[in-house]
């Protein structure tokens, strides 16, 4: 789960093979990292009330037990107001997934902007994926604990399925939060052969009535190689 760039837009920065990682814009995230010497990159956008983000994140395994990233992102209330945002993250896994079993590892990430001090926004997450009906369904769970830069900071949650519709499209669902409660709906598309993923999701936060409702794209590239 990433981190959050200021408690308005929560659902925008909490912090991916066609299941080898769970692509944003989906927040919750699971309990798998690339394979040794490959990497992807993720870039997607968040459409807020109010302010518009934009992000890209390449995420590498150099050879070990873990997935390495490290990219930025830039927050635009206005254009005339833009703002800057890096992100680090290193993700292990603790047991791997088999189909209709299941996985465990953790995340340790930091959000920081200029200014905001070398532990801006940084978070603790502990990840469990389910498999499901030989892999066509996975659920992850994830728990762990968020320290915001300059606002409440406390535990972080979130629950997500997704569901392998045919070869090529699938469907996602989750629920998430640190303090208030989200949701969000989404349409996955993997075109050649699955190295490029496209997605789209809408989600809100809930019993606002729209109020914090957001529309988030992203795209990323899988299977590119160290070696």
């Amino acid at each position: 789960m990433y981190l959050l760039a200021r408690p308005a837009t929560l659902a925008a920065a909490l912090l991916a093979c066609q299941f080898a990682h769970a692509a944003r814009p989906m927040v919750t995230d699971d309990a798998s990292i690339v394979a040794p010497r490959e990497c992807q990159v993720e870039a997607w956008t968040d459409r807020h009330p109010g302010d518009i983000q934009y992000w890209a994140v390449p995420h590498c395994n150099p050879g070990g037990d873990w997935e390495l990233a490290a990219g930025a992102g830039e927050l635009r209330p206005t254009p005339a107001h833009a703002s800057t945002s890096g992100l680090l993250l290193a993700k292990t896994v603790f047991r791997p997934l088999d189909p209709n079993g299941w996985s465990a590892g953790m995340t340790l990430a930091n959000q920081f902007g200029r200014g905001s001090g070398l532990l801006s926004n940084a978070t603790l997450n502990g990840l469990l994926t389910f498999s499901l009906m030989d892999d066509a369904v996975r659920v992850h769970v994830n728990a762990g604990w968020l320290r915001v830069h300059e606002a409440r900071s406390g535990p972080s949650w979130g629950v997500g399925g997704e569901w392998t519709a045919s070869p090529r499209w699938s469907l996602t669902l989750e629920t998430y939060g640190q303090g208030s409660t989200y949701a969000q709906a989404g349409l996955r598309y993997a075109a050649l052969s699955g190295q490029v993923i496209l997605d789209a999701a809408l989600g809100d936060r809930i019993n606002l009535r729209g109020k914090e409702r957001y529309l988030a794209f992203g795209l990323t590239f899988t299977g590119l190689s160290l070696r």
